[in-house]
């Protein structure tokens, strides 16, 4: 059986000096120790007290200080640095158990052929469907929102969000998209793909448009064993309403880049927005209902992102 391939682990940080804190502790514990860890602060600051720690488990910990706060940029600066035949991913607010490197290159050691391009863990700690979700989901399955397996494009252009469905994954699957916080690619994947810089800045889901163009080329894979903790910070957060007008704009474009295949597929995507705009508005009616006026920028947004997508002047920007 051939060694396990070396990795680097790239983790992008922006004023979250706790969350980066944990996330480095459960890396130095790590039962394969990766080629080295290179964290990028978009706060410019690179105020790490674990170098000491790294350089004793003999895992060089390098900090590239940033200005700018953009996430994929950030990733990208990373993979220009990186070293490792696999680049792994990590979000400064997750913990990952004391296997979960292991894991990952385990399946990419099993892949003589070369065939994987990426793959990522799973998230053990998902946010619990609350009632409004677990009544919005045969609303979302109805409308072509989201489907029975996780980690699948719909013809709508959205996804299956992993741990949304009543099947979530136990046994390595392979996937259309992985998610950016724990997702991991060979290096052969960047001499064709990189990320979309300031895509954050207008959209969501960069991780599922990068991830879904390296699919058309490569195979990905989730696998299980990966276990890892996400502790989703409230920090740096957009407001309520900025979410959801960026995640309609990255819906909009990642279904016109990728899954268009005529004029006629439009009619899947417009009904799942319908879906959506249907599916909030009664959030926000029974909200207001209850003198809870907090939704209302929701809706503004989502018109707001309606009437961009019908004047049809949304593109990617650089």
């Amino acid at each position: 059986m051939p060694d396990l391939p070396s990795a680097t682990i790239i983790i992008p940080t922006f004023n979250r000096p706790v969350e980066l804190t944990n996330c480095l502790a459960s890396i130095i514990t790590q039962t394969v120790k990766p080629l080295e860890v290179i964290v990028i602060d978009d706060g410019g600051e690179c105020n790490i007290d674990q170098y000491d720690a790294f350089a004793a488990a003999q895992i060089p910990l390098i900090c590239i200080p940033k200005d700018t706060p953009d996430l994929t940029t950030s990733r990208n600066i990373g993979i220009a640095r990186a070293r490792g035949e696999i680049i792994c991913f990590l979000d400064d607010d997750t913990v990952v158990e004391p296997d979960y490197l292991k894991e990952i290159l385990t399946v990419y050691q099993n892949d003589p052929k070369h065939e994987i391009g990426g793959v990522g863990g799973y998230v053990t700690n998902p946010k619990p469907l609350g009632v409004i979700m677990r009544l919005r989901r045969p609303v979302n399955v109805a409308f072509g929102i989201s489907g029975f397996r996780e980690g699948k494009v719909l013809p709508s252009g959205f996804v299956t969000n992993y741990n949304t469905t009543e099947f979530p994954l136990h046994a390595l699957t392979q996937v259309d998209v992985l998610m950016g916080c724990t997702s991991s690619f060979r290096r052969d994947v960047f001499k064709q793909f990189l990320f979309r810089p300031n895509y954050y800045n207008y959209a969501l889901d960069e991780d599922y448009d990068f991830s879904y163009r390296v699919a058309q080329h490569w195979k990905l894979f989730i696998t299980p064993k990966a276990r890892l903790q996400h502790f989703e910070s409230p920090l740096s957060r957009p407001k309520k309403g900025k979410i959801s007008h960026k995640f309609l704009i990255g819906r909009y474009l990642f279904f016109k880049s990728y899954v268009k295949t005529g004029w006629w597929s439009w009619g899947f995507f417009y009904y799942a927005l319908t879906g959506y705009t249907l599916s909030r508005m009664l959030i926000a009616i029974a909200a207001l209902v209850i003198g809870d006026r907090s939704e209302c920028s929701r809706m503004v947004s989502i018109f707001e992102a309606w009437r961009d997508i019908l004047r049809g002047r949304v593109e990617y920007q650089s």
